[in-house]
């Protein structure tokens, strides 16, 4: 543990700007120098990344059409084209559409920026929690390190942290609750990277009284943990039983299967797991085909979650008939 990983130069970071805009701005200037840019190798790393899926991976990049497939989803229509429609508040749009040189600056940023800015070579790494830290040392100040922060055995995938997901532990989720932040989930992720988190993962819904229900499912096998504290999304939020978010969690399901069902034939979907795929037809490119199986799977991926609530919440229910106890969650103020 404790071993360096990567020492990056600051004068090599991308720092932000004033605002996102002005980052996104500056950005595709710098894109549009080209050879002349100092970051012209980064850029051409990054067009090759693109050229493959990369940031037109995200939801926002998607077509209309394929995004339907998880508007029903968290974190619903209105916040699938968050970042689009920040291009819009920028200004940054020609006859109502954004230009494609600042929706590829927007993508770069969106999916490769980090508390420091933009970072070459940091970027490459998969997300993951307990594997490095990232930091400016005192006696380095113009450095930026990348060091592990726990012991890897040979051939074990160094990642590094993203965002503050449940990932971080019990602890340090209670920690910033209390401090009213929220631990980012599984549709905030998927929105701004396009990929599904890996176990454990923070999922979220709400019901058709716009109550806001949220678990962690903790592993493949499906085990469940209650969301411990408050949630400041929602006024109308209420305490209730974990019963109350099977019943509402059990409904949504049978609901999104029945779509499902429908899609996954229309679209000639197919399923191992959560992993989905789509082969492409006369009228789908290759890129197409894989938008549609990214969201396929993000689809069976909630649905499996909301399977976990149901199921968990009847283990639930057999402690009560045991003990007598009445379990209860509270959104508002309190502990399981």
């Amino acid at each position: 543990a404790g071993a360096v990983v990567v020492k990056l130069p600051l004068d090599l970071v991308i720092p932000h700007g004033t605002t996102p805009c002005d980052t996104i701005q500056a950005l595709r200037e710098d894109m549009a120098d080209d050879q002349c840019s100092k970051y012209y190798p980064y850029f051409q790393s990054i067009a090759a990344t693109a050229a493959q899926g990369g940031a037109m991976d995200l939801p926002s990049a998607w077509d209309d059409d394929v995004r339907d497939l998880v508007n029903d989803l968290p974190p619903y229509t209105h916040d699938w084209n968050l970042h689009t429609n920040n291009l819009n508040e920028c200004g940054f749009t020609t006859n109502s559409k954004p230009s494609s040189t600042h929706t590829t600056a927007l993508f770069t940023y969106v999916t490769r920026s980090n508390a420091y800015g933009l970072t070459p070579v940091l970027d490459i790494f998969n997300h993951g929690y307990h594997s490095t830290s990232l930091y400016i040392p005192a006696h380095d100040p113009n450095t930026l390190v990348l060091k592990t922060s726990r012991s890897h055995a040979a051939g074990d995938e160094l990642l590094l942290q993203y965002r503050d997901g449940v990932g971080v532990g019990m602890g340090a989720v209670q920690t910033m609750l209390g401090a009213h932040l929220e631990p980012v989930g599984s549709p905030e992720l998927f929105r701004d990277y396009g990929f599904l988190e890996q176990f454990p993962t923070l999922w979220w819904f709400t019901n058709s009284r716009d109550e806001r229900h949220s678990f962690i499912v903790v592993d493949g096998e499906g085990n469940v943990e209650w969301m411990p504290s408050k949630h400041k999304h929602n006024k109308q939020q209420q305490q209730g039983s974990i019963q109350q978010m099977a019943r509402d969690a059990n409904q949504l399901r049978t609901t999104l299967v029945s779509r499902t069902q429908q899609l996954t034939r229309k679209h000639g979907i197919s399923c191992d797991g959560n992993q989905c795929s789509a082969n492409p037809n006369v009228n789908d490119d290759v890129q197409r085909a894989r938008h549609i199986g990214l969201a396929m799977s993000y689809r069976q991926a909630f649905i499996d979650a909301l399977q976990s609530v149901v199921t968990a919440a009847e283990v639930e229910r057999t402690k009560q008939r045991s003990t007598g106890e009445k379990l209860v969650y509270f959104e508002e103020d309190g502990l399981v």
